[in-house]
């Protein structure tokens, strides 16, 4: 009898292991399938929505990667270094024949350290030619800067330097991006002004 009950509890404790390890694989795919669903859900909001115009990327509401410009061939990589403020590039995403000028298939990325560092704002122009950037003073210039993207130009367009700058909203209709600090707005420019 002895014997009897020694091979049933073991039979017993392999099926009940059995239908454990049953139960934490269907568990475990039940998991991936809804990150997966989860995946899928976002890329197709992504896909979407048009790209933003004015993107605020201080560490508090930072979104890291690419960014691309909603009527153009740019995108911005956007860096959250959290303590150490949020960084930027800008990247040429469909380059088209003739390769000449400032951008080549071996240099597509461009990044400055003096509007590339602790960015808290960008905005893309109306017509997709230059890009604007807000800095904080903290691991950068503090400072809005104007960047000539077909040029690969960098202008400060701010009168003062030494203070964080914030785009604070994108006005495409009167032409104007107004920025802080002291609530100031400045004229965007077409692709032939400057």
């Amino acid at each position: 009898m002895s014997t009897w009950f020694v091979k049933t509890s073991w039979g017993v404790s392999l099926c009940l292991l059995v239908a454990l390890l049953l139960a934490v694989y269907a568990w475990i795919d039940a998991r991936v399938s809804l990150g997966y669903a989860r995946q899928e859900q976002e890329f197709q909001r992504n896909r979407e929505e048009p790209p933003e115009v004015l993107v605020q990327v201080y560490p508090r509401v930072c979104n890291p990667g690419l960014h691309s410009q909603p009527n153009g061939p740019f995108a911005v990589f956007v860096f959250c270094d959290d303590g150490l403020g949020s960084t930027i590039g800008v990247i040429n995403d469909e380059l088209r024949a003739p390769f000449g000028g400032t951008w080549s298939l071996a240099d597509r990325f461009w990044q400055e350290r003096s509007w590339g560092r602790s960015v808290t704002s960008f905005a893309w122009s109306p017509d997709g030619s230059r890009l604007y950037v807000a800095t904080s003073e903290i691991y950068g210039v503090g400072a809005l800067f104007e960047l000539n993207l077909e040029a690969r130009t960098a202008l400060q367009v701010s009168p003062s330097e030494g203070v964080t700058h914030e785009i604070t909203k994108v006005d495409a209709e009167a032409g104007v991006l107004h920025y802080n600090p002291g609530d100031r707005t400045l004229r965007f420019l077409s692709s032939e002004s400057r």
